[in-house]
């Protein structure tokens, strides 16, 4: 009787469990996120900001470049920062050897406080420098 009532428990909690882990998988979702782009190195700086996007957009890009090479890139919309994964953080560095903004809207998929990046583009309001 008690190694069944063990055995039930053992199971309920194998299955409670894995209804969590499934449950945070699914809690992704697919998103643009529209802001300035910046190294991570530096947007623990900007974020502390009364207004995290604004201060990032006045943020040096050719110091992005050189500090986003080891500390990977970020984009910060709003008062919200968004670290890329690897496939990320080789796109931001294209995009920003190829523009002279740093504003960018980013596709991908958001997870807590990182984004899974599929493309980065021109934000259609290229106010950050």
């Amino acid at each position: 009787m008690r190694r069944g009532l063990f055995a039930a428990a053992a199971l309920s909690a194998v299955v409670t469990m894995g209804g969590f882990v499934m449950a945070e998988d699914t809690a992704s979702s697919a998103k643009d996120v529209t802001g300035v782009l910046i190294d991570t190195k530096c947007a623990a700086k900007q974020m502390k900001a009364e207004s995290p996007e604004k201060a990032a957009a006045g943020h040096d890009k050719d110091c992005a470049l050189k500090c986003g090479k080891t500390a990977g890139f970020a984009v910060i919309s709003g008062s919200h920062e968004y670290k890329f994964d690897k496939a990320g953080n080789k796109l931001a560095m294209a995009f920003l050897e190829k523009h002279d903004s740093t504003k960018a809207t980013v596709h991908g998929t958001i997870k807590g406080d990182k984004i899974k990046v599929s493309s980065i583009d021109e934000a259609k309001d290229k106010e950050a420098k």
